[in-house]
């Protein structure tokens, strides 16, 4: 034997047990976060629904009675009710007083003219402009509603972008992709996608990096958000026909119910970028103008938080959901915009009640004494 063999054979021992030891830590922290989750999520908070997909689970943490992570809906009374939609932007916070939507319901108290209205928050995770609607169309006309507003995020485009895995023949509230938002070709790095879906350590690992802003690298010449399942689909022209069918289809139905639709469309981090904006600007905000030449079609009010919003400080490190920051400042923006767009009721005072209303201006129900 040379003495490089030697050497070799040296080093092959000590270097075969750090392998082993690096893969008998894997195996068992896979089985802690597996443990971990099963106790953790005892009680799901989803639950499968044959029209939409899933639901939130009204016996999951602080989601009310009607299955959704806000106050207890109150009967419905004379108050102007805005009932919001959306997916997990208006989902995601500390406790139900946390969201964007709460803090919206807040700043709208504290202004004495609008402290008659009252806010609803019918957010679900994971779910679609198509879901909503569904959803708007099955239960939320239930809760009558004088306003609706949708929270269109860029993930919106599919008609289900994520479905409940199952596992050991047994319906988890785990999110796996739908065919339908993987389409025919799987994507780059579909491979590492299986591992992380299918992997509890590795999911967590992909979770950290990317609360510490570490992102895969995608080619040079490719667009970042062209790579991602999830929005990918709003920089392309044929899912926005849907879109345009989707928001007609919930005009009509606030026409034939009585209640106005507006939009608060939310951008993702990427779309922020100097190099990508100095490269094509038009293209990167494309979904935008999309979305806005739809809204302007159909007449439905839209407010753009794109040119509004600090990426810095208003996203989280992944680059879509709000920061404590930005729900506050996402709150106080579509008050100010409802306001100014004349969406909401103004409250009158007694002396200037008559006039205003022989004038043709709204005066609230309880004013007039009449009923719903």
């Amino acid at each position: 034997w040379s003495r490089t063999d030697r050497l070799r054979r040296g080093l092959l021992g000590p270097l075969l047990l750090v392998v082993a030891s690096l893969v008998a830590t894997a195996v068992v922290l896979e089985l802690g976060f597996r443990a971990y989750d099963a106790w953790r999520h005892a009680t799901p908070w989803a639950v499968f629904d044959s029209h939409l997909g899933y639901r939130l689970n009204p016996a999951y943490g602080d989601h009310n009675e009607q299955g959704f992570r806000d106050h207890p809906f109150p009967p419905r009374s004379q108050r102007f009710r805005l009932l919001m939609v959306g997916d997990s932007l208006a989902y995601t916070a500390d406790n139900v007083d946390d969201t964007w939507v709460a803090y919206l319901r807040h700043d709208l108290q504290q202004d004495r003219g609008r402290s008659d209205v009252e806010v609803l928050n019918a957010a679900v995770p994971g779910y679609t402009n198509y879901q909503e609607l569904r959803w708007l169309e099955l239960e939320g006309l239930g809760l009558e509603p004088d306003l609706v507003g949708v929270g269109f995020v860029l993930n919106d485009l599919y008609h289900f972008l994520q479905r409940l895995r199952v596992e050991d023949g047994r319906m988890t509230d785990r999110f796996e992709p739908t065919p339908e938002a993987l389409g025919r070709e799987p994507p780059r790095g579909a491979g590492a996608r299986f591992l992380t879906r299918h992997s509890r350590l590795l999911a967590w690992l992909r979770r950290r990096m990317a609360s510490f802003g570490v992102k895969p690298r995608t080619p040079p010449d490719a667009w970042v958000f062209d790579e991602r399942v999830d929005v990918r689909a709003a920089w392309q022209d044929a899912p926005w026909q849907d879109i345009e069918v989707q928001l007609r289809a919930m005009k009509h139905l606030g026409a034939r119910e009585g209640f106005g639709v507006f939009l608060v469309v939310f951008p993702i981090a990427e779309q922020y970028d100097e190099r990508s904006l100095a490269r094509d600007r038009d293209y990167v905000l494309k979904p935008q103008r999309k979305l806005g030449e739809i809204c302007r079609q159909l007449a439905v009010p839209c407010l753009d938080l794109y040119p509004l919003l600090d990426s810095a400080h208003d996203l989280m490190p992944d680059g879509m959901h709000l920061t404590a920051q930005g729900r506050r400042h996402v709150a106080k923006l579509t008050a100010r915009f409802l306001v100014e767009r004349d969406l909401l009721p103004r409250r009158v005072k007694p002396a200037a009640r008559d006039a205003e209303a022989a004038e043709g201006a709204y005066v609230p129900e309880d004013a007039q004494g009449a009923t719903r």
